[in-house]
């Protein structure tokens, strides 16, 4: 879970993650408790199908469980984005003449998303509908019924300083062997290929140039030295 997170313990006990650590929540209402308890189920199952789908991993499993989530939590507390409607009075300025004046204005309450906000993860929960403006008709949405989230690009190679970047994208570091094996030539090619844009840090192996340059320099080109002897 991520800081704010709403989870329910093996024995039931509704939970938020403060400061990285559980702390149990307390409410008046049992109802709202029930409320925050049919969340976590449906929020979780959002967010695998999202990372089953940037991942290209089983999302249609993962989403098909989804709408069970969805429909399950639908069922028992409504719609996640119910709302009632308020009249209130609002002060309006006409641009003409600059008079101010008083008009009544509709606005709505979101009964089921007002006590889901604590939990930093509730407006993605809320898009799995969709709210009409004019009519205020409630849909599913894409995030629902199909895949929203592709499987990412596989970089292009095209030349030496592609494949490091893209090494450095999947891995966080310099690595020879698999830069060499983007790029189809023998480590030693690929080193001269890469000419200055990596050094061999006698400490740390490969490294990048802006890496390599930075800190203490003068200990790195001592140990340069002694290494070369």
């Amino acid at each position: 879970q991520k800081e704010g997170n709403y989870y329910v313990t093996d024995k039931g006990a509704l939970m938020q993650r403060e400061g990285g650590v559980g702390m149990r929540v307390e409410l008046k209402s049992p109802k709202d408790v029930e409320l925050l308890k049919d969340f976590v189920p449906l929020r979780d199952a959002l967010k695998q199908a999202h990372y089953d789908q940037l991942n290209d991993g089983a999302w249609e499993q993962s989403l098909a469980t989804l709408q069970k989530a969805y429909a399950a939590f639908t069922k028992k507390q409504g719609l996640i984005n119910q709302f009632t409607t308020k009249t209130v009075k609002v002060k309006v300025t006409d641009e003409e003449t600059g008079e101010v004046f008083t008009d009544d204005e509709l606005r709505r309450q979101y009964t089921v998303l007002s006590k889901l906000k604590d939990d930093p993860d509730y407006t993605l929960v809320a898009a799995l509908e969709k709210v009409n403006d004019d009519t205020g008709a409630i849909t599913p949405s894409e995030f629902l019924t199909a895949r929203v989230l592709g499987k990412p690009d596989v970089a292009t190679i095209s030349s030496p300083s592609d494949a490091l970047l893209s090494s450095l994208n999947d891995l966080g570091h310099v690595d020879i062997g698999v830069i060499a094996n983007r790029l189809g030539l023998s480590q030693a090619d690929t080193i001269e290929a890469l000419g200055t844009a990596v050094y061999q840090d006698p400490s740390n192996g490969w490294v990048t140039a802006d890496e390599y340059l930075s800190g203490n320099v003068k200990r790195k080109l001592e140990e340069a030295r002694a290494a070369a002897k």
